[in-house]
């Protein structure tokens, strides 16, 4: 089976666009981080009110676990071989797999690193989360991967 599977235009370009929307909250935090107040919103509650507060150096956190999630599903997407599939993987139907996969796991990425950004710039600002931060969320992560699980299994059926 395939060990590598290449990158399409469009996963490039959400890779870039991930890895944009991470570099850009990290430089944005260093800009303003001499202008931040000492205590920022540190936790909001599922209606995106601020439950929380805590100093400024809380604020390192998110960026820390958004490149943890990104370096993380960057590498998973470089093995195949390690991940599940929701079909069998067959010569016929490998390169759909993989490729709808790996495209998955990208918009995964970008999903997790988008949010983790809004919240980081909404605790700079002192902001509360829209209401519909949460709801919006769920949604884009189980929404990708029930599209994505579905376009496989369907698509693989079609390749037998």
């Amino acid at each position: 089976m395939k060990e590598k599977v290449p990158f399409t235009k469009f996963q490039k370009f959400l890779e870039t666009l991930a890895l944009l929307i991470l570099l850009g909250s990290i430089i944005y935090l260093i800009f303003i981080w001499s202008t931040l107040p000492d205590t920022i919103p540190s936790h909001y509650n599922a209606k995106g009110v601020v439950t929380n507060w805590s100093g400024k150096g809380m604020l390192l956190i998110m960026p820390i676990i958004s490149i943890i999630l990104y370096t993380g599903l960057t590498t998973i997407t470089l093995f195949p071989n390690i991940w599940n599939a929701p079909v069998e993987i067959t010569e016929k139907n490998q390169n759909f797999v993989y490729t709808n996969l790996k495209t998955m796991l990208i918009v995964l990425k970008l999903i997790l690193v988008s949010d983790f950004s809004y919240m980081t710039i909404c605790s700079a600002t002192k902001s509360s989360l829209s209401v519909l931060f949460t709801p919006i969320v769920l949604i884009a992560v189980f929404g990708t991967l029930a599209f994505f699980i579905t376009r496989i299994i369907k698509g693989s059926k079609k390749l037998e």
